[in-house]
């Protein structure tokens, strides 16, 4: 995985996953952007406007690279890359904000770029904690089924039933799309699974829903549950 770090009419580019690490938390500190500002606040010196809007650019560059990288590890679902591009964010940011405790002037135009970067730091950063802290957005949950494939579809379509009692409309294909991958289950046919359950002979026709009701009574006449239940 590349991210692009920019210098002044060039852009180089250097491998997430095999650089070292600490050299990777000070791509962003070792900018030409950075030095103009550390000068800025130990010196109290301005460089010309344009100077620094170049500069700032190149930063900035870096910073939206970071985005992409970031989203590309997204896509692959790893982790560990953008907790890196994470961590280098969040020590510039550091950095950036330590630089206000020196003699940098509020009315400077440094001061005012050095605020435009910690706040496009800051919305990067946000970007990446959405996903960071999340990996089961872009994940199946797996689960295993313990019945049998007719017990399956009863379940299936007695989920739909109650789903659609008020004029819903989600359809079988719907649940059957979201649940299948869920428990590793491939049903094509449905509809001749159910018209089976429907042959059953009555009285007991719906076996799994059967079993479900007896194993959740039991459940709440557990002496654990009567308490809770008395106690609630």
């Amino acid at each position: 995985m590349f991210v692009a770090v920019g210098i002044t009419n060039e852009i180089k580019y250097f491998n997430i996953n095999n650089r070292n690490i600490y050299q990777q938390m000070k791509e962003l500190v070792s900018t030409e952007f950075f030095h103009t500002l550390q000068e800025a606040s130990q010196a109290g010196i301005d460089k010309n406007a344009d100077i620094l809007q170049n500069e700032y650019d190149d930063f900035a560059n870096i910073i939206f690279s970071v985005g992409t990288t970031c989203h590309e590890c997204i896509q692959s679902e790893k982790t560990d890359s953008r907790i890196v591009c994470h961590n280098m964010l969040i020590y510039t940011r550091v950095e950036l904000s330590g630089l206000k405790k020196f003699s940098i002037k509020k009315s400077s135009i440094s001061f005012s770029y050095l605020e435009k970067a910690i706040e496009l730091i800051d919305k990067q950063a946000n970007y990446i904690e959405d996903f960071v802290d999340c990996p089961l957005k872009h994940k199946t949950v797996r689960l295993k089924w313990l019945g049998t494939l007719l017990d399956y579809v009863e379940w299936v379509y007695g989920l739909h039933e109650f789903l659609n009692q008020n004029d819903e409309k989600v359809s079988l294909k719907v649940l059957f799309d979201t649940f299948n991958p869920i428990f590793g289950i491939e049903v094509k046919d449905y509809a001749q699974y159910f018209r089976t359950i429907k042959n059953r002979v009555k009285g007991d026709r719906t076996t799994l829903l059967d079993m479900q009701k007896k194993l959740l009574i039991q459940r709440m006449e557990e002496p654990e549950f009567k308490n809770k239940k008395m106690s609630s």
